[in-house]
């Protein structure tokens, strides 16, 4: 009976360290699941707008992330989740600006060009 309990230890054992294993394979073979959004913001004279309030809403999930140019205009969103996403640009009296269907893929910074 002692060594039907060890065999069965044995398999136990060894079931939980396949487990394992399995389970660790999984999460490497997820990757990078964020990317970035990066750009400046500049007047139709090519001026740079500082303290310019941007806004990334992805479409799926309305999920919303704010950030605010520099003083030399520039701004990135780091870690966001992959998708589609509508990034609106508002500063002072200039007219909002919206720019659609912005993708962000893993481990990629995208640059939005204006439409």
């Amino acid at each position: 009976m002692g060594s039907s309990r060890a065999v069965w230890n044995a398999v136990l054992l060894l079931a939980v360290l396949a487990g394992t294993i399995l389970a660790s394979q999984n999460a490497v073979g997820q990757g990078i699941t964020t990317g970035s959004i990066a750009g400046s913001v500049a007047d139709q004279q090519g001026a740079v707008v500082p303290q310019a309030a941007i806004t990334a809403v992805e479409t799926a999930s309305h999920a919303t992330f704010k950030t605010e140019s520099g003083a030399d205009g520039s701004f990135i969103f780091h870690d966001l989740p992959i998708g589609t996403y509508t990034l609106r640009v508002e500063s002072g009296n200039f007219s909002p600006l919206s720019i659609k269907d912005v993708r962000v893929m893993a481990g990629v910074t995208t640059q939005p060009n204006r439409r």
